[in-house]
C-alpha cells in the first residue's frame, strides 16, 4: 500500500473541511481542526510562517452571512466574527499592495482583483454550508 503524500493529506483535509456538516458535534469539529492544522503543516512544513498562520487561523463554525443566518464551517480567524472567505472577499476592488507592484510591477489593477476574486470563490466554494432549515444540533457559534 503506497504512503500517503503531504500534499494528498492536505488536499483530502481540505476536501473533508468543505465536505462537513455545519451540525457536527463541537469534538469532531475541534478534530477537525487539529488534522486541518497537522495536514497544512505537514505540507508546507513547520516555518514561522506556516505556524503563524494555523495560530492565527483554524476550521470553525461561523453564521454565514445571510438573512437565513446558516451556520457553515470554513476557515475562521481568532477572536473575529469573519473567515477567510469574507476577509477576502472585503479586500476585492483594494489597490494593488505595494509589495506586489515591487514583485510584479506589470500587474494591472485588473489582474489583481481578478487573483483576490478567484481566491474569494475558491475559499466559499471550501465551505460546508448546511441546507436551509437543518437543525442546528445545539452547538454554539465558535
Amino acid at each position: 500500500m503506497m504512503r500517503e503524500t503531504p500534499n494528498d493529506y492536505f488536499r483530502r483535509m481540505i476536501l473533508a473541511v468543505a465536505q462537513a456538516n455545519p451540525t457536527i458535534l463541537d469534538g469532531e469539529l475541534k478534530t477537525l481542526a487539529e488534522q486541518f492544522r497537522a495536514a497544512f503543516l505537514r505540507y508546507g512544513s513547520q516555518t514561522d510562517d506556516n505556524t503563524s498562520c494555523m495560530d492565527a487561523i483554524s476550521v470553525g463554525r461561523t453564521n454565514d452571512g445571510t438573512s437565513a443566518k446558516r451556520r457553515k464551517i470554513g476557515y475562521t480567524f481568532e477572536n473575529l466574527d469573519a473567515n477567510v472567505a469574507d476577509i477576502l472577499h472585503s479586500a476585492e476592488g483594494c489597490q494593488i499592495p505595494e509589495q506586489v507592484e515591487r514583485d510584479y510591477p506589470d500587474i494591472t489593477q485588473h489582474q489583481w482583483d481578478a487573483a483576490l476574486r478567484l481566491a474569494t470563490v475558491f475559499f466559499v466554494a471550501l465551505e460546508g454550508v448546511a441546507p436551509l432549515g437543518e437543525a442546528d444540533a445545539g452547538q454554539q457559534i465558535a
